[in-house]
């Protein structure tokens, strides 16, 4: 995985296997946090979502019930065949097993993620989980609906439930309200940050700093470094009328 220090150690032993996986070092403080609910705001090719599964899926093998929410089916199958399977692939035979029809992965540890989309949000509700990843926070917390009365209520029978919340800003809504908690001292449960792509040492700096001369600046803060705006005139700043 491109950009990715990766070292996977696995045995068939007892039919165990483990995953060891390591951040880049602009990664470590989000994802090696130990708050309770961490909320990440980050710029594009930061590697939000690499971060996020390698922060998951060592919980799930380790017999963990976990849920990954995202904005639709079509993207959870992109980061199966693209990042997860490459991930796995040298795990022992049996080790995992992959349910496409209810978009399940799930381990002999009686571990398992759940694959959620906002475009079927009842087909998440009923269970408990122990690990929730929000993918693409921006636009699947636009629904506050979605976070309130599916994916909270399926925290509460989990003492110590644990949130990863991150995704690129779209505008000042739940996420970023989100977001101000975990920089608010008096909430000790929550704790958050923000990632732009300057940070990424694999990213290009010439191309940053083309995109910082020919996006409009509201992009350019949201895309880029990861900031929230308001979502008004945010594509026609520049425009005369």
């Amino acid at each position: 995985m491109e950009g990715l220090a990766l070292q996977v150690e696995a045995w068939a032993k007892r039919g165990k296997a483990e995953l060891t996986m390591a951040y880049l070092a602009h990664q470590r403080p989000v994802f090696e946090c130990p708050t309770q609910n961490i909320v990440l705001a980050k710029g594009r090719q930061v590697g939000g979502t690499i971060g996020a599964l390698i922060w998951l899926l060592p919980r799930a093998i380790k017999g963990a019930p976990c849920l990954w929410v995202d904005v639709g089916y079509r993207q959870i199958m992109r980061y199966y065949t693209r990042y997860i399977r490459r991930m796995l692939k040298k795990l022992p035979p049996k080790s995992y097993a992959w349910n496409q029809q209810l978009l399940q992965l799930s381990f002999p540890s009686g571990g398992y993620i759940d694959f959620g989309s906002m475009e079927n949000a009842e087909a998440m509700e009923g269970s408990n989980y122990r690990f929730v990843v929000i993918n693409e926070a921006g636009i699947v917390l636009r629904n506050e609906a979605l976070y309130y009365n599916t994916i909270l209520p399926m925290t509460m029978n989990v003492a110590g439930c644990r949130q990863l919340i991150e995704g690129t800003p779209k505008g000042k809504g739940l996420f970023y309200k989100l977001w101000c908690m975990g920089q608010d001292a008096l909430e000790k449960d929550w704790k958050s940050f923000t990632l732009d792509a300057w940070q990424n040492p694999h990213t290009d700096p010439k191309v940053l700093e083309r995109f910082s001369k020919r996006m409009p600046p509201k992009v350019y803060e949201s895309e880029i470094m990861g900031r929230f705006i308001d979502d008004k005139g945010v594509y026609f700043e520049n425009i005369d009328g």
